[in-house]
């Protein structure tokens, strides 16, 4: 089983796959795989008032306490809801935090859980030293402890619902023996209509939504991240992520004008595109 590495962008060096990518995807979806996300740091927040100071600073917005088992997330943009996981997480339910500045543009963003007793979470490759300078800056008084983590890896367990942070010695034995790659994770979470922050949503924009689309794949060519959505000629969005998928074929996340026409035509990189219903 030889490994193929993502060659450039936010993933560069993570396993893309391991010779057969729709395979990969398969075996996920039937629970028979994992998959290696060390790539994406991890850090963690402990403390008392770890709580109520996530949902202050971090935008959490829950209206009940950050516990095992319960999500605390306000989801970064409005998304469809997602199938039900193929089995419970073994922790808590992740939510989602982030930070924007004034022009309401994302500045850090991260995703974690509560065991109880601390808040384990990861983020988008590259940026973690600068959101723990955010998150320590924005302490204040609070009784919080924020630590990096780079001795533990985030890893997806064959047939669990959601990611798992684990000491980096125990990440073989939670990989197991069947592996997918990040091409895999990538396109089911696409298809699950999960955003990536600085990806799929750069900024919190009230007027647009979130909307999966279905690509033409003759050329076999997927759109660049960031290239605008084009309906007649008019920009009336903003692509994210693609990738091929085992059984949609190549589709992608959009950030689209709320306005735009149900059905409206649209052309991304020069590829014929259709919101999915």
């Amino acid at each position: 089983m030889t490994a193929v590495l993502v060659p450039d962008g936010p993933d560069a060096g993570a396993i893309w796959h391991y010779g057969d990518p729709l395979r990969e995807q398969r075996l996920l979806v039937g629970g028979q795989a994992s998959v290696d996300l060390s790539h994406r740091p991890v850090f963690s927040v402990g403390g008392p008032d770890r709580a109520a100071w996530l949902r202050e600073v971090a935008n959490l917005g829950a209206t009940r306490p950050l516990a095992p088992g319960v999500s605390a997330a306000q989801p970064m943009t409005a998304t469809p809801t997602p199938p039900a996981p193929m089995t419970p997480p073994t922790h808590g339910l992740p939510s989602t935090g982030y930070a924007t500045d004034d022009a309401g543009r994302i500045v850090c963003s991260f995703t974690g859980w509560d065991d109880g007793d601390t808040f384990w979470a990861h983020t988008e490759p590259g940026r973690l030293d600068a959101l723990l300078a955010w998150l320590r800056a924005a302490s204040g008084g609070a009784m919080v402890e924020v630590a990096d983590r780079r001795t533990h890896v985030l890893v997806q367990r064959a047939g669990a619902g959601s990611p798992d942070i684990v000491p980096a010695t125990d990440a073989p034995t939670a990989l197991g023996e069947v592996h997918a790659g990040l091409w895999a994770y990538e396109a089911l979470r696409i298809e699950r209509r999960e955003p990536r922050p600085f990806l799929d949503a750069d900024a919190v924009d009230p007027t647009r939504d979130l909307v999966l689309l279905h690509l033409d794949g003759m050329d076999g060519d997927l759109p660049a991240v960031g290239a605008p959505v084009l309906s007649g000629g008019a920009v009336v969005g903003r692509m994210g992520t693609s990738a091929q998928h085992w059984r949609l074929g190549p589709i992608g996340l959009a950030l689209v004008d709320r306005s735009l026409a149900p059905g409206a035509p649209l052309a991304v990189d020069g590829i014929a595109a259709a919101v999915a219903a």
